[in-house]
């Protein structure tokens, strides 16, 4: 169409859903991965450079067995930041009322969780802040929900908490990729990664 300074009511409609309208503040879907026993779930295409803060949903994390690390690994141009980069602290209180801290300032991942001798079922929301932008620390904000099951799989009232934390990778550098990272084994979740425009 011709750029007369005027749009029509179509035109609107026409190029909202061609996504060529800017419609201010909004959060779009980039990618959706529903991923079954996967020890990694890599996000390389998370368009960077159009946003500054990326929003991540992790649902129905599933984790069956014992002694998991689960964390979160940046790629700097397409590579694997696996070195003991990363910083994070996370708070965690169970629905018993009792509390437990994890932190590190040397993680070679931001840390999400550790299963301990059960497994669990977990849902996470994640704020990314600043991963395209080199003269920056990249960083994130980790708010979840979760419970563990004993191992005769029972419902474990002790295991059933909630947590706050986040952590950063200590280093100025682009990130143009997410790896939730699984230390053992395979895990069952649904990953949905957005951007939020505007932001």
């Amino acid at each position: 169409m011709a750029n007369s300074g005027i749009f029509l009511v179509n035109d609107v409609v026409d190029l909202i859903k061609h996504k060529q309208f800017p419609s201010g503040d909004s959060i779009e879907l980039i990618q959706t991965q529903n991923v079954t026993e996967v020890k990694n779930t890599t996000f390389s295409n998370i368009a960077e450079d159009e946003y500054s803060v990326h929003f991540m949903t992790i649902s129905n994390l599933q984790s069956r067995r014992g002694s998991q690390n689960l964390g979160i690994r940046f790629l700097e141009s397409g590579v694997l930041e696996s070195g003991s980069v990363y910083d994070y602290s996370m708070r965690s209180v169970s629905l018993t009322d009792s509390a437990a801290s994890s932190s590190s300032t040397s993680g070679t991942y931001i840390r999400l969780d550790n299963t301990g001798s059960e497994s669990w079922i977990n849902n996470f929301y994640i704020y990314f802040y600043n991963l395209g932008a080199p003269d920056i620390i990249s960083s994130c904000t980790i708010h979840r929900t979760g419970h563990r099951i004993n191992t005769s799989g029972a419902y474990n009232a002790s295991g059933t908490y909630m947590a706050l934390g986040g952590g950063l990778l200590r280093q100025r550098s682009k990130v143009d990729g997410i790896v939730i990272h699984n230390s053992a084994f395979g895990d069952s979740a649904t990953y949905s990664l957005y951007g939020i425009r505007g932001s």
